[in-house]
């Protein structure tokens, strides 16, 4: 059987649930839930030790959802957030790019 060398990660996975504010005009919002705990059972269930959380398009640059998941489970997370085009220069103030980077978050815009 084929097993994962110690220490293996999940680059890239999405939570969400069908409450969250979805940004205007996104192309596809799923009805369904992939909840932070569904989530870290998938890599327990399959001897992951972390993964990485990408910010789904369809919730545009609001990562209150992504950041609370980060703190939930710090020792396990790492993320990848969106910032507005628009608003770069806000949202990736030194102080602000500093916090993200203390919640265990990349920016991707």
């Amino acid at each position: 059987m084929f097993g994962l060398p110690p220490g293996a990660i999940d680059t890239h996975a999405h939570i969400f649930e069908p409450t969250l504010t979805t940004a205007t005009g996104a192309r596809y919002v799923p009805d369904y839930a992939a909840t932070l705990d569904q989530y870290l059972d998938v890599l327990t269930v399959h001897g992951v030790d972390r993964g990485v959380l990408v910010q789904p398009s369809f919730l545009g640059s609001d990562n209150s959802y992504l950041l609370s998941a980060l703190a939930t489970a710090p020792d396990r997370l790492r993320g990848v957030v969106v910032v507005s085009s628009g608003e770069v220069r806000s949202e990736l103030s030194e102080g602000r790019v500093a916090h993200l980077d203390g919640a265990g978050s990349a920016v991707s815009g």
